[in-house]
């Protein structure tokens, strides 16, 4: 069974012309499905009878959306039921974040998380939701690690070397990132505040603009993330000195991470976990959540996510997944907080 997108069951109401009135037809199906009420618990072993809804705060065509597409199509082939990808896009997934955690509590609507929903709340200084209190976490998908990318011309062929050459040149040495406050900003900001470096920061309106800067050297190092770097890396368009994850990343197996190249305890990137809005029966959380961590010990979709230089994340329970969570808020607050970085 395949997931689908409400665009593409829209489609199924009549031709092209029809289409967005069969879009509005199923979207406002899925929704007054959403509002009835939660099944006895009785009927809930018959969970689910109808398609599931999948929010995520990212456009279609990133690593994201692969990552909820594959756990998607994994979901409707184990439960019998489709899944419908919605892409909610914008301020900082947090539009997506606000419909899941004001969806009803019946296993029926369910959510991508992922590093954007833990430096919320050092970010913004009102919510519509709360990652911890608003949510029933079901397990952690895995880990997207950065790379560190140079310009290739400047002199700095190890992270060592360019801490060198930034202490050299206080103030003098840019890195990019895609916006204020996202995870590659706060991963420059990390190694300022590791090895006392002085830096700039310049923020972009997305990762192409800032990786065309680095090409030119208008930048001089930006944290991006594998899979989209890995191309311009083995073209000599850029120089990748580490990996922010904690073991060597089989994309880049001759890449040291941040921690062998010196910098201990160094932790930088973004991750991805699947949610409920709060009060989904337990036992629907345990079924899903065990359904992932067995895909995700399967050999295609393990495959397919470590050629996105994603890092798997395997047995993770609803407990742990909290608390991972908890801990990551924690994390970096302390960093947003040393970095002077004001909430909006």
């Amino acid at each position: 069974m395949k997931i689908l997108t409400l665009t593409a069951l829209a489609m199924a109401f009549g031709d092209r012309h029809s289409a967005s009135r069969g879009l509005a037809a199923i979207a406002a199906a899925i929704l007054i499905a959403g509002l009835l009420p939660a099944a006895a618990g009785a009927a809930q072993p018959d969970y689910p009878q109808r398609p599931l809804r999948f929010v995520l705060g990212f456009p279609p065509g990133g690593t994201s959306d692969m990552v909820a597409r594959a756990i998607g199509e994994l979901l409707a082939d184990n439960l019998g039921q489709p899944v419908v990808i919605d892409n909610r896009p914008g301020a900082g997934a947090r539009i997506a974040g606000e419909v899941v955690a004001r969806a009803p509590a019946d296993g029926y609507t369910l959510m991508l998380t992922s590093g954007s929903y833990t430096v919320a709340p050092s970010l913004y200084r009102k919510l519509p939701f709360d990652i911890e209190r608003d949510f029933s976490h079901i397990t952690l998908i895995a880990d997207s690690p950065f790379m560190l990318a140079v310009y290739p011309k400047l002199a700095a062929n190890n992270l060592q070397e360019l801490i060198a050459y930034a202490r050299t040149n206080p103030g003098k040495i840019n890195f990019a990132s895609a916006g204020i406050g996202v995870p590659s900003h706060l991963a420059g900001e990390l190694l300022a505040q590791m090895a006392k470096l002085e830096l700039t920061h310049v923020p972009y309106k997305g990762s192409a603009l800032a990786m065309t800067d680095l090409f030119g050297g208008r930048v001089h190092f930006y944290f991006t993330s594998i899979p989209g770097a890995l191309p311009h890396a083995r073209a000599g368009r850029v120089r990748a000195l580490a990996v922010t994850s904690t073991k060597r990343n089989p994309a880049l197996p001759d890449v040291p991470t941040m921690v062998e190249s010196g910098l201990k305890g160094y932790r930088a990137g973004s991750w991805y976990g699947l949610t409920f809005p709060r009060g989904v029966p337990a036992a629907i959380v345990k079924r899903v959540g065990t359904i992932v961590q067995k895909g995700l010990s399967a050999g295609g979709l393990e495959a397919k996510f470590v050629e996105q230089g994603l890092e798997m994340r395997r047995n993770v329970t609803p407990k742990e997944a909290a608390e991972f969570i908890r801990e990551d808020i924690a994390y970096w607050a302390t960093v947003i907080k040393r970095a002077g970085i004001q909430p909006r």
